[in-house]
């Protein structure tokens, strides 16, 4: 009976296995963004970082202790501050998390780790507003399971990011027929509403719209009958997040519709190619109308299973369009269901343009070149 004792006595003064299964483990604790950081948004994610000491102790005494280390560590993003029961940010706020980052990173200090905000799906790296983040350990000795680093907040702008809006006018616009622009909308979502804006005295009325794909597109606008002969202030605007982006202002010259170079030589049909495929409309009234055009498109199809895509061939229709005075013309509508795009420009005998169709979850474009028959 006394060596049991001495045996127990021995094994209770022993010192603990580490230094850090003592009760003054060090604490997880932000580091970077500070709080209430400016950050240009990033569609790659946004990186935070907070130290994450191993290992610590998780739960029980010694010797009888259960350690955590770097895989028990994570990060929470949110809109709002808001935390739960168990000392996170509440999870109906949470847009993205974090995992544990094991690796040891030799760009940053010892004993501190990673993580980013970044979703694929509802992607909020990429859209400006204010967000709070909390650095979390497992601790099953704690109240709610978790241990947590202090709440800390980022506001995320479009300022200083690879975010671009940019608006390119034509040399000139004529006083009630369409023009087209081009458009870049450069890291922003695809799918955002981009809002053409001309500047009328002291306000910005809005002229057109688009979507926003991430290059440069064209998009044809037409001018209130309202405007008169002019140089006006054009914009692109879009809202990303709680932020608005708004493109550099260029001028556009706004003319009467005279003096036509177009006329009665260039009535009749038209037929042509686009990549190699029919092209035919019809110019009447002296050089003022294109009419009953058919303009024959390959379309890509995206399809679920082993081929993402199929082909299909369809006519983007042309009904009637007035053409401008230094023949240009252009046509944007919806004719059964074909969401038609075309813009061109006759210069004597010959015309060449840009034609596009979607129909449907299909769609295609092609350059066109046509002759006076």
């Amino acid at each position: 009976m006394k060596r049991l004792v001495l045996v127990l006595v021995l094994v209770a003064a022993l010192p603990p296995a580490t230094a850090s299964a003592a009760p003054e483990d060090p604490p997880v604790e932000s580091v970077l963004p500070a709080d209430g950081a400016v950050l240009p948004f990033d569609a790659d994610g946004i990186e935070v970082r907070y130290t994450c000491p191993e290992p610590y102790r998780s739960a029980g005494e010694s010797p009888f202790i259960t350690y955590g280390d770097r895989k028990d560590y994570g990060v929470d993003f949110a809109t709002r501050p808001d935390l739960g029961s168990d000392g996170r940010l509440m999870q109906s706020n949470v847009v993205a998390l974090s995992g544990p980052d094991q690796v040891q990173d030799n760009d940053i200090p010892a004993g501190q780790c990673r993580g980013f905000m970044a979703d694929p799906s509802e992607k909020p790296q990429a859209k400006p507003g204010t967000y709070y983040w909390q650095a979390w350990r497992s601790c099953l000795s704690c109240p709610g399971g978790n241990e947590t680093s202090a709440v800390r907040s980022f506001r995320l702008t479009a300022a200083g990011s690879d975010a671009r809006l940019a608006v390119a006018p034509p040399a000139r616009a004529y006083r009630g027929l369409p023009f087209v622009a081009s458009v870049t909308s450069k890291g922003i979502d695809t799918g955002a509403d981009v809002a053409l804006q001309l500047r009328r005295g002291g306000s910005w009325r809005t002229i057109s719209h688009t979507d926003a794909n991430g290059r440069t597109s064209e998009v044809a606008m037409k001018l209130p009958r309202s405007v008169k002969p002019g140089r006006y202030g054009l914009r692109a605007r879009a809202n990303v997040g709680d932020e608005t982006l708004t493109s550099p202002v260029r001028r556009l010259r706004v003319r009467k519709a005279v003096g036509w170079k177009t006329s009665r030589r260039q009535d009749g049909r038209w037929k042509g190619k686009a990549s190699g495929l029919p092209v035919a409309f019809r110019v009447s009234g002296g050089g003022r109308t294109i009419r009953a055009g058919t303009f024959q498109l390959a379309l890509l199809c995206p399809q679920a299973g082993t081929n993402p895509f199929t082909m299909q061939i369809a006519d983007a229709p042309l009904p009637r369009a007035k053409i401008a005075p230094d023949g240009w013309f252009v046509f944007a509508g919806v004719v059964s269901k074909h969401a038609s795009f075309v813009h061109g420009r006759i210069q004597g005998r010959r015309a060449k343009g840009t034609a596009s169709l979607s129909l449907g979850v299909c769609s295609g474009s092609a350059a066109f070149k046509a002759k006076r028959k």
